[in-house]
């Protein structure tokens, strides 16, 4: 059954803030990075020269997935780290060749808060990595069997130390729809650092994590949808 969150509340969405610093998933447990080995650590500097770290994933053995709010100043000042161990060890690194941030995201709201990096090489044949389909099609109701995942980072290195996952139930309600999102409320969710993460649910990414709005019980979670920019998706991988 769906939570149906109160309307005032999602008439918030304007104000969610958007978390990209170091941090970690909200009520999760530890998982195998390589159950998940589609994802990857970003660390970025971005315009006004400040290092920021976001999570993403990867589509393709090549292309990386992630939040648009998370993109640097030019595609050198990214780092791309992938393929870690049960302890946050033996990752490999792989740089940007150009990014992708979509043509109408809005960075006042988070509306498309998408961006598709290219990266240097392929990486999806070394060390098992397999990437994880994005979701082509909604359906005629919400997604079920959701979670999100996100990196605890290491104070002393900045690299991540343990990969957390959490179980969320998506809320129906139009606002969302509006702004292409899907939304989750709770205690259980994501934090900083884990903007550029995926929506997961029957095994296909269908969101992006993008932003958050805390209240005083409660936090809604907002994750840009991905089956609504397919298209887009699609165009940039066919072109590049």
């Amino acid at each position: 059954m769906f939570i149906v969150c109160n309307f005032a509340a999602l008439m918030l969405l304007l104000t969610f803030e958007s978390p990209v610093d170091a941090g970690k998933i909200i009520g999760g447990h530890k998982v195998n990075p390589h159950k998940r080995s589609y994802m990857v650590f970003l660390r970025m500097v971005d315009k006004a020269n400040t290092t920021k770290r976001c999570g993403g994933f990867l589509i393709r053995e090549d292309f990386v997935v992630t939040a648009a709010h998370c993109r640097a100043k030019n595609h050198e000042s990214y780092k791309v780290f992938y393929g870690f161990d049960n302890h946050g060890k033996n990752h490999k690194e792989v740089s940007v060749k150009k990014d992708f941030p979509h043509n109408h995201y809005n960075d006042s709201v988070y509306t498309n808060d998408i961006m598709l990096l290219k990266l240097s090489h392929n990486v999806s044949s070394a060390h098992h990595i397999k990437h994880i389909e994005p979701a082509k099609e909604e359906g005629n109701s919400l997604p079920n069997d959701c979670s999100v995942c996100g990196w605890e980072v290491n104070s002393s290195t900045k690299l991540p130390s343990k990969l957390l996952e959490v179980d969320v139930t998506l809320v129906e309600n139009q606002d969302c729809v509006k702004e292409s999102a899907y939304c989750s409320v709770g205690e259980r969710g994501t934090s900083g650092g884990d903007s550029g993460g995926p929506l997961i649910c029957n095994g296909m990414a269908y969101g992006v994590v993008s932003a958050s709005k805390n209240y005083s019980d409660s936090t809604l979670y907002k994750y840009t949808n991905v089956p609504d920019t397919i298209d887009w998706i699609n165009n940039i991988l066919k072109d590049n």
